[in-house]
């Protein structure tokens, strides 16, 4: 899976973070994550498969997501190029 080095300052900062996107309330979600990963990582995902919504509470806040697979096709993602991003074995 794919990790983002959040920025320096902030929430979280210089953490090592899985991809965030912000569906809302896009009902073409699927079509605007493929757009999303050709503008941000300059891939073509094959196969989009949206997986079961989370809940996690924290003391002042509660933080709805989702999880997502995407298959690329055969141009993948270096992360040599940039040193914000970083594969991760799950093995």
């Amino acid at each position: 899976f794919l990790l983002i080095k959040r920025p320096s300052i902030g929430v979280w900062g210089g953490l090592w973070c899985l991809p965030e996107y912000d569906i809302g309330t896009d009902e073409f979600c699927k079509q605007s994550l493929k757009i999303w990963c050709q503008q941000h990582f300059h891939v073509d995902p094959f196969k989009i498969e949206l997986g079961s919504t989370l809940l996690h509470r924290f003391t002042h806040f509660q933080l709805e997501m989702m999880t997502v697979n995407i298959q690329l096709k055969e141009n993948y993602l270096t992360c040599s190029e940039n040193h914000r991003l970083r594969w991760q074995s799950i093995h």
